[in-house]
């Protein structure tokens, strides 16, 4: 089991754990190995575009980012719900 965050990064409220950090890492890795087969023929002559939802993704997007071994460009859209 991972270790858990350091206690200012959560409140003190108990949680269940439902995907490990290592589970959601090597998920994320093969996503990323998945993406650089899929995509080197045409990474030739250009970049792969990863298009993120702020704020929500910018975590996951930069770690997906360091497993595709191509180049890569990385944009985000914000989107307003409501007023």
């Amino acid at each position: 089991m991972a270790a858990s965050p350091p206690a200012w990064n959560r409140t003190s409220d108990p949680f269940a754990e439902l995907i490990s950090a290592d589970a959601i890492a090597a998920r994320v890795a093969e996503l990323g190995a998945q993406i650089t087969a899929e995509y080197a023929p045409l990474a030739k002559d250009n970049e792969v575009v990863l298009i993120g939802v702020l704020k929500g993704s910018v975590i996951f997007l930069a770690d997906l980012a360091r497993h595709i071994a191509l180049p890569i460009y990385m944009d985000f859209i914000g989107i307003k719900i409501g007023d």
